[in-house]
Parts: structure tokens; sequence; C-alpha cells
């Protein structure tokens, strides 16, 4: 088995805490990278006075230094219902990506971590699931004997 632990650090660049939980019901390395801020051209929806992201695929978005340009409604993008009294609200929002291949963080867990009391309360799982099966076989196996021996029964009784 592992150990439990929790660890918060400071991802400075990205400006946000990560927080990691390992319970400890195994062995294992994690490894976790800070996520990275990319700014990113959203179309919003201002609808009932309440602003919030329709789409960040309508624009594309082309960082140029410290600016940005959002290139809007090229190619096959559709601003069916995008449009709001004749308007599209535009805003760069800020989103944090994993970086690298780094998309939910790795782990890597030890073939030598399952402890013996996993492998007996598995087995233990299987062995009444299989002990179930088995009593329905033979709950099974008993009506047709029975369903079976009903016909004979009832024609020696006929003939009594």
């Amino acid at each position: 088995a592992g150990r439990a632990e929790r660890v918060a650090f400071l991802c400075a660049a990205a400006g946000v805490w990560m927080n990691l939980s390992c319970s400890g019901a195994a062995a294992a390395v994690v490894r976790r990278r800070c996520p990275v801020a990319t700014r990113v051209c959203s179309v919003l929806s201002l609808a009932a006075g309440r602003v919030g992201v329709a789409s960040d695929a309508y624009c594309a978005t082309q960082a140029l230094g410290a600016s940005v340009v959002c290139r809007c409604g090229y190619g096959n993008a559709s601003a069916a219902g995008l449009v709001e009294n004749g308007a599209l609200s535009l805003a760069v929002t800020t989103r944090y990506v994993a970086t690298g291949n780094d998309f939910g963080g790795a782990v890597a867990i030890s073939a030598a971590s399952l402890s013996d009391n996993l492998a007996q309360g598995s087995s233990a799982v299987f062995a009444a699931f299989g002990g179930l099966w088995a009593l329905g076989l033979l709950a099974i196996a008993a009506h047709a004997l029975a369903a079976r021996q009903a016909p004979a029964a009832a024609a020696a009784a006929k003939k009594r």
C-alpha cells in the first residue's frame, strides 16, 4: 500500500494553487505540471442580464506579443445562435491549459502495490458471485425437473 498525503503548491506563473490528494490505497508516483494561462477569443452571451461564454469556436485567436487579434467568422464557422440584438459580443478570456502531454496529470502505479488485502477482497467478491450463479443454476435445474415430473404424476393420479 501507499502513503496517504495531501500537497498544495503554488503555480506562480498561472497564479493558481494546485491541490494533490493521494488516498494511500496504492503505491504511486504522481507528477503534475502547472497549467499555463492562454488567451482565447470568446463570443459572449448577454441574455437576461447574465454574462457567459457562448462559444470559443467561432473565433480564431492570434497572439501578437501583448496584443490579441480575434479573427471571427472564417471557414465553416456559423454565427447561428450567437448573434443577440443584431450584434456579436466578443471578449478575450483567459483559460488555463495543461502543458505538454500532461492532460489530467500522470500517475505511475507500481506493480508491487497490490496488497494481499486487495487480492483477498477481490477473491471474496468473485466467490460470492460464483456462489450466487451456482444457486441460480441449481434453482433452474430443480424447476425444470419439477416441470418434467408434473405431467407424469398427473397421469399416475388419473389411473387410480
